[in-house]
Parts: C-alpha cells; sequence; structure tokens
C-alpha cells in the first residue's frame, strides 16, 4: 500500500533526525543492543506499565528509520505516545494522530481502523492498493477501476470483504 509522503524530502529517511538525549534504563539498552537493525521480523515487547515500552518503541522506530504507525487502545494511551514522539522529534509536524495527515509516526486507537465504508481514509488508501494489485496482475487501469466499481455495486459484500484485506 502506498502512503502519502505529506512533505518529506525525497533524499530524507524518516525519523533519522530523531534524537533522545536523555538516559536509557539498563534493560531498555539491553534490548537495543541485542535486537538486530531492520529485522523484518514482528516485534512484541511485553513489560509492566510504566516500564518504558513507548519510548523503546520510538527508538525502535527512529533506528530503523521508516514511516511508523503506532495502534492502541484507548485515547489516553494515544496521548502518551504522541507526547512522548514530539520530545524526541526535531519537528513537531512529524508526528500526527490525524488519519488525513499520516506522518513520520502516526498513532491511531484500533477504534478509529474498525470503521470501512463511511468515508474513511483508510478506505481510500486500500481501494487504491486493490487497483495497484490488479494492475500487477494484468489489467489495465480503466479495466482494474471498473471492476471494482461494478463490484461495490453488483456484490457490496465482497467489495467491502476485499477493501478490508487491501
Amino acid at each position: 500500500m502506498n502512503l502519502p509522503s505529506g512533505d518529506l524530502p525525497i533524499d530524507t529517511a524518516p525519523l533519522t533526525s530523531w534524537h533522545f538525549t536523555g538516559t536509557l534504563r539498563t534493560y531498555q539498552a539491553e534490548v537495543l543492543a541485542q535486537l538486530p537493525t531492520s529485522g523484518g521480523e514482528p516485534l512484541h515487547v511485553v513489560a509492566p506499565p510504566g516500564s518504558g515500552k513507548t519510548l523503546l518503541g520510538l527508538l525502535l522506530a527512529a533506528r530503523e528509520g521508516h514511516r511508523t504507525l503506532v495502534l492502541v487502545p484507548t485515547t489516553t494511551i494515544r496521548h502518551q505516545w504522541l507526547r512522548a514522539a514530539r520530545e524526541i522529534a526535531p519537528d513537531p509536524s512529524s508526528v500526527s494522530a490525524d488519519p488525513a495527515r499520516l506522518a513520520d509516526v502516526t498513532v491511531l486507537t484500533y477504534q478509529l481502523l474498525s470503521v470501512t465504508g463511511d468515508g474513511s481514509p483508510f478506505e481510500d488508501l486500500a481501494r487504491a492498493s486493490w487497483v495497484d494489485e490488479l494492475i500487477a496482475s494484468g489489467r489495465s487501469e480503466v479495466n482494474a477501476e471498473t471492476w471494482l466499481a461494478e463490484l461495490a455495486v453488483d456484490n457490496a459484500a465482497r467489495f467491502r470483504k476485499g477493501i478490508r484485506r487491501a
């Protein structure tokens, strides 16, 4: 899926200019030291509340240098991530909680993603991704767009299932 790039210069990798000037807890430093760079595998950090998972997550994202989407269960935790990210981001606009304005780090609640078909910006992104998949499988762009438009009318349930998958 291609995400909008916002106003990032093409030659600047996201998050590489983020810098933490504080002191890490011993176990945070050990985790950062032991995890391979660009591991490519999913990572789940499990630790008690207040143990520094948010900072650790941000530092791992910064080390990887990729735009990052953080999904959280509550608005309270969303605010925690936003506050921590803005503390280490050189530019506050590189952090967002707005799905219509994706940034280097975008923090959203699960609930925001659970609703599709109501004009959600994620539906547009999913539809564009689906069109790209159809083109990659040999369809023309016009044919892919037409097929999806017809599917949305003729078989709305299959269309919604495809949008959720994309």
